[in-house]
């Protein structure tokens, strides 16, 4: 008894005549598979054209996006960029010259390709810097405290007569964020 044959369908991409289920499916074509076959896909996707797709991509929804959405889709284009050879990682800070493992920094996030390759301590530097320029404000971190909050729990720490819990819970803050105020591990801030 002879086999069934399968259908087949040639792959515009590589020219190659596959099984058709080779093919991904694809409703709005007139056989229901798509015009390139899988492994030409994919090999599309992992190239520089499927990653410049992916960067206008991000370009056109960069104004709709947030902040926090904006840095990780920024982080990851330039990733993928290393790994497509598209941005070249050197093995020196730009700001202080020191041979070293560097992180990629962006002043912007809406340019993923704007990239400051600085040094562990010259990042944080440039953050900072950042932040100060930017007004913004890490109030959810237990280092940030407001002003008013730190000179109160300094003044009953240094009387002797309440711990940090008690600190803590008259001033809702965690016992901990008093330890470190008490400490001088805070940085301090005030409303403007």
């Amino acid at each position: 008894m002879a086999a069934l044959a399968l259908p087949t369908k040639r792959c515009c991409k590589c020219k190659r005549t596959l099984p058709i289920d080779r093919f991904r499916k694809n409703r709005s074509q007139s056989d229901g598979r798509q015009s390139w076959c899988k492994g030409c896909q994919a090999q599309h996707r992992n190239s520089v054209a499927g990653w410049r797709g992916l960067y206008r991509r991000f370009l056109r929804n960069a104004v709709t996006m947030n902040d926090t959405v904006r840095k990780r889709r920024c982080r990851i284009l330039c990733i993928k960029a290393i790994a497509h050879g598209i941005i070249k990682r050197p093995d020196y800070c730009h700001r202080c010259y020191d041979k070293c493992r560097v992180d990629s920094h962006h002043e912007r996030y809406d340019a993923p390709l704007d990239v400051q390759w600085l040094c562990r301590s010259c990042h944080k530097e440039a953050d900072k810097a950042r932040e100060a320029r930017l007004g913004i404000i890490r109030k959810h971190t237990y280092h940030a405290v407001p002003q008013s909050t730190h000179d109160e729990a300094n003044r009953l720490w240094a009387t002797g007569r309440y711990s940090q819990v008690v600190i803590g819970k008259s001033l809702g803050i965690h016992n901990s964020t008093v330890s470190l105020i008490v400490r001088g591990l805070t940085r301090p801030y005030s409303y403007l």
